[in-house]
């Protein structure tokens, strides 16, 4: 397969802004002619909203996973700080909190990393089909050239 190298829109000559880097989007459609498109690689949505992020992609079972992990954590947080009555058990309860935040916080990597592979599996479940592979500047815009049939900016294989 060719390399593929993400460009930026150049049309402003200012600088930075107005830059739009373009993304490689997965279109999938079902049975009914519904499209979806996804992106590739990294999920700022999943990192940064975890089960919230999860539900809005109808990803029941992550979703539970994700706020299910929360609770437990957040339960456990709260039993610690009650029960903490003299300085070894204060220091002991940071200790775990602190190592309960990096929980978390690889939790969220996870599912930045993993979340839009979750989404295209969960289509597929769902009876979508991978059809093509798109450079747009957003999920619509490559729907709108999936749609439109154009050829120029499909990935080919080299």
């Amino acid at each position: 397969m060719g390399i593929l190298k993400k460009t930026t829109n150049s049309n402003n000559t200012r600088g930075n802004q107005g830059r739009t880097t373009m993304k490689l989007y997965t279109i999938y459609v079902n049975s009914q002619g519904d499209h979806k498109a996804v992106k590739q690689g990294w999920s700022w949505p999943a990192f940064l909203f975890t089960w919230g992020w999860a539900i809005t992609k109808d990803i029941w079972m992550l979703s539970k996973l994700s706020a299910a992990l929360l609770v437990i954590v957040l339960m456990i947080a709260f039993i610690m700080a009650s029960l903490t009555s003299s300085a070894s058990m204060n220091a002991m309860a940071d200790l775990f909190m602190v190592y309960m935040g990096y929980l978390l916080i690889a939790f969220s990597f996870i599912m930045g990393a993993k979340g839009n592979q979750w989404v295209k599996d969960s289509l597929i479940i769902q009876g979508y089909k991978d059809k093509e592979s798109i450079i747009a500047q957003n999920p619509a815009a490559a729907l709108v050239l999936y749609r439109a049939g154009s050829d120029n900016t499909s990935l080919m294989e080299a």
